[in-house]
């Protein structure tokens, strides 16, 4: 299994994203522009995000936004569960539980999932190590 990190600012370019089909933990600490939030949750869908999980500010929002991109990207129809993105949202969870979560239990029913993206989304860059924080827990949970 292989773990990255990518920190966004609200309003500026994507960058691409190869491989996949992968998870993501978005830890948000700010508000965003919905057109932007739309806008990242398209990319996220086109670059093969099977599994999202959103914590922090708006994560609800988050969650539904995905939904969304995932229903709009099947123009509206039945999605094939090989392109189903589960979602999942963690507003009252400490962050090392929503990572845990996203190591240990986090499944897509048909795809395996090798990669993980944590993105965290705001105008500075998280006060935690993600990676770090991942990796600890993720040898905790072994």
């Amino acid at each position: 299994m292989s773990v990255s990190a990518l920190h966004l600012v609200p309003g500026e370019v994507l960058p691409s994203l190869s491989g996949g089909p992968f998870k993501v933990v978005l830890v948000a600490s700010s508000p965003v522009p919905e057109d932007w939030r739309d806008i990242v949750s398209n990319w996220l869908i086109e670059s093969h995000c099977l599994y999202f999980m959103a914590t922090g500010v708006e994560c609800e929002t988050w969650h539904d936004c995905l939904d969304w991109a995932n229903l709009k990207a099947c123009e509206f129809h039945k999605i094939p569960q090989e392109s189903f993105v589960m979602t999942t949202w963690h507003a009252d969870e400490p962050l090392s539980e929503v990572l845990w979560f996203a190591y240990a239990a986090a499944v897509h029913p048909v795809v395996s999932l090798e990669e993980t993206l944590l993105i965290s989304v705001g105008e500075q860059p998280p006060s935690v190590d993600l990676l770090a924080l991942y990796h600890s827990v993720a040898e905790q949970a072994n």
